[in-house]
Parts: C-alpha cells; structure tokens; sequence
C-alpha cells in the first residue's frame, strides 16, 4: 500500500505499526523545527476568493481550480512577515 501512493520504489518492507503512534511520533518531531502560524480571519476569506479568481498562489491543475489552502498559507505568512496581527 504504501508503494503505491509514493513516487519512489520501496525495497525495504514495513512491518506492522499503529497509524496513530506514528503520527504522534511525527508530530512531536516537527515541532521542533517547524512554527505554527494561525490563519487570520481575513485569510480565511481571501483565500477561496483568490481560488475562485485563480489570482497567485492558486492554480488551474488537469481544469480544476486548487489551491486556497495554498492561499491562506501565503495570506498567513505574508501578514507575519509584515508584521500584521494574525
């Protein structure tokens, strides 16, 4: 299963694990190089407009509109690097 939803071949066979043990594991381990930033409520709103519109960072993928979540996450880390309240 998991060869198939990777873009790589896996030589190297995985033995049983708890789904939710393993995501606690990685948690816990991003978290100490990645930050959470929260989504202003003004992002929230922008975002699916800006995907409806197709305006930067969302995109027209196989003729689907994608990307406010992509949105959001620029609109978010915009306003931090300005110094804007999020």
């Amino acid at each position: 299963m998991l060869s198939e939803n990777t873009p790589w071949g896996l030589d190297v066979p995985l033995g049983p694990s708890e789904p939710e043990e393993v995501r606690r594991y990685w948690r816990q381990r991003w978290r100490t190089v990645v930050e959470q930033i929260p989504t202003s409520a003004e992002a929230t709103r922008e975002a699916p407009f800006r995907e409806a519109t197709l305006l930067r960072h969302c995109r027209l993928v196989k003729g689907a509109e994608i990307g406010s979540w992509d949105a959001a996450i620029w609109l978010s880390a915009g306003g931090v690097r300005e110094g804007k309240p999020i």
